[in-house]
């Protein structure tokens, strides 16, 4: 499939961009306009999502439409909590299985220590979704991820919520509060 260096390249980015983001390196300012705290409304790709509104944001980072990072707990917090959403525009046709597919063997080959815990077809708002939690090493960093892929309209959209194996548990309630404000227009 032609399409599969895209696919391919996307994926990787999303995870390289996790660790980016969560050190910090490349927040700058925000141009949306959000209609209530912490929302993110993009009428180019068609989508809004809400994070808390204490968390720091940036659009157009490194190939991500919108990145919210968690503040820093204290002087002993080295990684900072994440969730991003990146968008592709898809080939006509292509549904959320063949990308799905095309994720899950890129992550197989690209990712450090790979190793995927769950993956579950679901609803998120009004889309199928496939919610996928896994773990990765990148640096000195042991991660988990949850992750939604979404397709609609031509174009997929990734959810990527990122915290250190550590403190993933301790995380995952808001990352799903994160991503239920997820909405496709």
């Amino acid at each position: 499939m032609k399409t599969r260096p895209a696919l391919a390249i996307t994926a990787i980015l999303a995870t390289a961009m996790v660790l980016v983001s969560a050190l910090g390196l490349c927040l700058g300012g925000c141009s949306s306009k959000p209609t209530k705290p912490g929302q993110y409304t993009n009428t180019k790709d068609g989508f809004s999502i809400t994070a808390p509104a204490s968390w720091e944001k940036a659009e157009g980072k490194m190939g991500m439409t919108v990145m919210f990072v968690e503040p820093l707990a204290g002087a002993s917090d080295t990684f900072r909590e994440n969730v991003n959403v990146v968008v592709e525009k898809l080939p006509a046709g292509m549904g959320l299985d063949a990308y799905v597919k095309a994720c899950n063997e890129v992550m197989a080959k690209m990712i450090t220590n790979f190793k995927e815990v769950s993956s579950a077809r679901v609803k998120l708002g009004e889309n199928d979704a496939q919610r996928k939690v896994y773990q990765h090493k990148m640096g000195v960093y042991d991660l988990k991820v949850l992750s939604y892929l979404v397709v609609h309209g031509g174009r997929a959209y990734i959810l990527t919520c990122t915290a250190t194996i550590d403190e993933y548990d301790n995380h995952e309630p808001a990352f799903e509060d994160i991503c239920k404000t997820f909405q496709t227009q």
